[in-house]
């Protein structure tokens, strides 16, 4: 469906710019683009055909959707990779990065919102600026525990600015469309701090190598034969009945 809508078909029955997908709106669809690429890239050697598939696929929802902000997490997860990864998916990673700018400046859509070339995208960026002035002055008002779970629809028009009204007229929004913002806002300072811990949590898990017991006995889950280490060889030579 997104290929379709770039082509300039428009089978879905909207008035929007960007209608995106099935996936939801253009941010949505990028936005899950760049979730499939990070998920798939990092194990592309491992799982083979399909994850390639999933990876190129991802990338097209990316470009497709002329989100700029999708594009950030496309390439802030090839950063990852080329700090963490192998020599072989660092060239994977780069080659999915070429491939999705040179798409994107080849998509009249795309290509417009990325340089600046589109009213709608200039309008754009002077809105997310007062939507996060105006979200900060909210926090500042409910710090500890913010406004709630969705909270900020009934909660903005109270710090809403006149440059917004200027600009966007009477529309109010449901999200801030920032993560950390909307964090500080659901829950407020507590919810941050919980969700700082976790992803800190998670990346350390992610840039810690597995234990060699637990590496091999899902090597053996694959259906592979484990394959010793320094450490399990000099094991095997130095036991009776185990070394043969």
């Amino acid at each position: 469906m997104a290929i379709v809508e770039a082509m300039g078909l428009h089978p879905l029955a909207t008035t929007a710019s960007r209608p995106g997908s099935l996936l939801g709106n253009a941010t949505e669809q990028g936005a899950y683009g760049a979730g499939v690429v990070g998920l798939l890239l990092p194990g592309i050697k491992r799982r083979g055909y399909w994850a390639t598939v999933g990876v190129c696929a991802g990338a097209v929802l990316v470009v497709t959707s002329a989100s700029r902000g999708a594009m950030l997490g496309l390439s802030v997860t090839v950063l990852v990779v080329l700090v963490a990864g192998t020599a072989k998916l660092r060239l994977a990673a780069l080659s999915v990065l070429a491939v999705s700018a040179l798409a994107s400046m080849a998509l009249p859509l795309t290509r417009h919102r990325f340089l600046m070339q589109s009213p709608l995208a200039l309008q754009t960026v002077k809105g997310r600026g007062y939507e996060w002035s105006d979200a900060w002055r909210l926090i500042k008002q409910h710090p500890f525990l913010g406004v709630g779970p969705s909270g900020f629809l009934d909660a903005s028009p109270t710090t809403q600015s006149a440059s917004y009204v200027r600009l966007a007229g009477s529309t109010q929004l449901d999200s801030p469309h920032s993560l950390p913002l909307q964090l500080a806002l659901g829950g407020g300072v507590v919810l941050v701090i919980i969700e700082t811990l976790l992803a800190l949590l998670t990346l350390h898990s992610f840039l810690t190598p597995l234990p060699e017991s637990l590496a091999l006995k899902g090597h053996r889950a694959c259906g592979g034969r484990p394959r010793p280490g320094p450490r399990s060889a000099s094991l095997t030579e130095g036991s009776p009945g185990l070394g043969g």
